[in-house]
């Protein structure tokens, strides 16, 4: 029993489920308002096109709305209050369809409810009256135009005739009596002046991209003919009548500020005129390039750009520098330096681009400028291992190895000179013996200058005393070692300077 009470729950919400309309499960849906309603004969309604994104942000539609022409006549179409600004294809009728095509820049629009077009329609025969949307689509702001719409809405109308009065007793007959005052009649003033909208230019301190301007005002109550002109000064329309439409689309405007005059005539004569500025511009900022403050290949991290650009029409708004694609740096005229100082980069290769924005939202991209960052430049040293070592260093240590090996040599060189200086004899001349004459030794003529002479000139006597008659005499043993020491130094001197 319980289980097949939940069968039946399961079941019934299923179907309850499948039941619901289209728009519940869809994306993106149109559907019209209201879906349903009752009308007479010879009366007039108003049926709404509505959007729902589902949550999400869409830029563009288009569709088709059919509806029974046996039974409903199409008065007009308006976009007056709808989300999109921008028609590519103005709402129109033509014979039993409606058709229109539209959008609104980004971020577009997100919601459900949003009115997109509204069309009049008359009741002209009894019967059920059907309007449908047989097509269209939803793009998503997603860049690639995504079309989300997989609902289409429908209304169903039902025309009545128009009720008869039921018959009473007569009116009793109505007695008028004469009076002798005169009527007076109503007096018609001259209208105000129309109030000015737009749909594509909504604010007149705002500069568009659009040069398809649209205008719309109030179609007031007794007025029979409008006149307006679309200039870049502050005039007065003439008055020749421009007809009873409330409504006017100007194409290829030039960049500027322009003015919409419009005034409005009655049985009293013509209004006052009404001005609405718009501010179009588009045309996109000077083309420019940026320029690297250093050479391509360099060492800093943080290098400097220079970049310049002028906008004649609406000014610029803003720069974009992006680096390797991404974006760094938002800035304003004001707020730019030049040059303007990248912040620290990687060692590596980098590539720069900066944009221009003007006041319209017009962009120039100037040429990129790539350019590689190197913790050192190449050519001025080697990597011994994880170390880097410059060529200047390696000069520089053999430039102080080459000091020190002659400041070594010089110390040796003096330190012999000194020893040599010491054992030196004076003027080389260390007194001989001589045995000729009675073999008497006889000291040298030079006078002795140190103790060392002194002392070989004394030895030099006594070996001439001892060596009497016996010839030459001889060289004593000192003399010998002092001679083959001083022979010893000559031959150091020599190898030393070879």
């Amino acid at each position: 029993m319980i289980k097949r009470f939940i069968s039946i729950i399961i079941i019934l919400a299923i179907t309850v489920w499948l039941g619901q309309p289209e728009i519940a499960r869809a994306d993106g849906s149109l559907f019209l308002s209201p879906p349903s309603a009752s009308y007479t004969v010879g009366s007039t309604f108003t049926v709404t096109l509505v959007v729902g994104t589902n949550g999400q942000a869409i830029n563009a539609g288009q569709g088709t709305i059919s509806f029974s022409t046996d039974i409903l006549e199409a008065n007009g179409v308006s976009s007056s209050g709808s989300i999109f600004s921008l028609w590519p294809v103005q709402p129109s009728i033509s014979g039993g369809q409606i058709s229109f095509a539209g959008g609104l820049p980004t971020p577009g629009y997100t919601g459900n409810g949003g009115r997109i077009i509204s069309a009049t329609f008359k009741a002209k025969a009894v019967g059920t009256a059907t309007v449908r949307i047989t097509s269209g689509q939803l793009l998503l702001d997603d860049g690639l135009g995504t079309n989300i719409l997989t609902g289409f809405g429908s209304a169903t109308y039902t025309i009545t005739e128009v009720p008869a009065e039921e018959p009473g007793e007569p009116a009793p007959p109505v007695v008028v009596e004469e009076e002798e005052e005169e009527e007076e009649e109503e007096e018609v003033s001259v209208l105000a002046a129309p109030k000015i909208t737009s749909d594509t230019h909504s604010d007149q301190k705002t500069w568009y991209s659009n040069n398809n301007p649209q205008f719309e005002w109030d179609k007031l109550e007794r007025a029979t003919d409008f006149s307006y002109v679309f200039d870049d000064m502050k005039t007065t329309p003439d008055d020749d009548s421009e007809g009873e439409d409330n409504t006017i689309q100007y194409s290829d405007t030039g960049d500027g500020i322009w003015y919409f005059h419009l005034k409005v005539k009655n049985e009293a004569g013509w209004s006052e005129t009404s001005h609405f500025k718009v501010q179009i511009d588009i045309t996109s900022p000077l083309d420019f390039d940026v320029r690297l403050g250093s050479e391509t290949i360099t060492t800093n991290q943080t290098p400097n750009i220079f970049f310049e650009t002028t906008d004649a029409t609406s000014g610029l708004d803003r720069y974009e520098i992006l680096v390797d694609g991404k974006l760094v740096a938002t800035l304003s005229p004001d707020d730019k330096t030049t040059p303007y100082k990248l912040d620290t980069l990687d060692f590596g290769e980098h590539t720069v681009t900066v944009r221009a924005y003007d006041k319209a939202g017009n962009m120039t991209e100037a040429s990129s400028v790539s350019f590689r960052v190197l913790e050192h430049y190449p050519g001025i040293g080697f990597w011994l291992g994880s170390i880097y070592i410059l060529y200047l260093w390696v000069i520089f240590g053999l430039i102080i190895l080459a000091l020190a090996l002659v400041v070594w040599l010089l110390i040796i060189l003096l330190r012999r000179r000194k020893n040599d200086e010491d054992d030196e004899k004076p003027a080389k001349g260390t007194t001989s013996a001589k045995a000729a004459g009675g073999g008497q030794g006889s000291a040298s003529p030079r006078p002795v200058s140190t103790p060392s002479a002194r002392y070989q000139g004394e030895l030099g006597t006594k070996a001439g005393e001892k060596g009497k008659g016996k010839g030459n005499g001889k060289r004593t043993k000192k003399n010998m070692e002092d001679n083959k020491d001083e022979k010893e130094d000559e031959e150091n001197k020599t190898s030393i300077f070879q």
